[in-house]
């Protein structure tokens, strides 16, 4: 959906797909979504392989890197 705590990580058609679940039909906003992205080898690719980087970037020892870093950023 396209809620603003997603925006940290997801980019809209570089590395994921939204829709308004806000609408008065959600359901089809994501029905719509989902089809692009099954019918569209080449968007599939594409996000597929942007949302990997993407996921590199906040994987769990990246993570517990940037809170030990602001844990020692407070200590000083």
């Amino acid at each position: 959906s396209d809620l603003a705590a997603f925006r940290e990580y997801l980019e809209p058609e570089a590395n994921g797909v939204v829709f308004d679940h806000r609408s008065s039909q959600p359901a089809e906003g994501l029905a719509k979504c989902l089809d692009r992205v099954i019918s569209d080898g080449d968007l599939r690719r594409g996000l597929s392989e942007s949302a990997r980087r993407t996921a590199a970037r906040f994987s769990p020892g990246r993570i517990a890197d940037k809170y030990l870093d602001l844990f020692e950023s407070l200590l000083r």
